[in-house]
């Protein structure tokens, strides 16, 4: 458990920093380029 606690625990946290910054980029798309059409294009 020790010599694997940590590294799971870092990779569980780079995920969610990178969940985080997907759903930022998501919305400033949203915010800065309205039109349906791209926001389509992204998902």
């Amino acid at each position: 458990m020790k010599s694997g606690g940590p590294f799971l625990s870092l990779l569980i946290w780079n995920k969610k920093i990178l969940f985080i910054l997907w759903i930022e980029f998501l919305y400033f798309r949203k915010t800065h380029f309205s039109p349906a059409s791209e926001d389509l294009r992204i998902i």
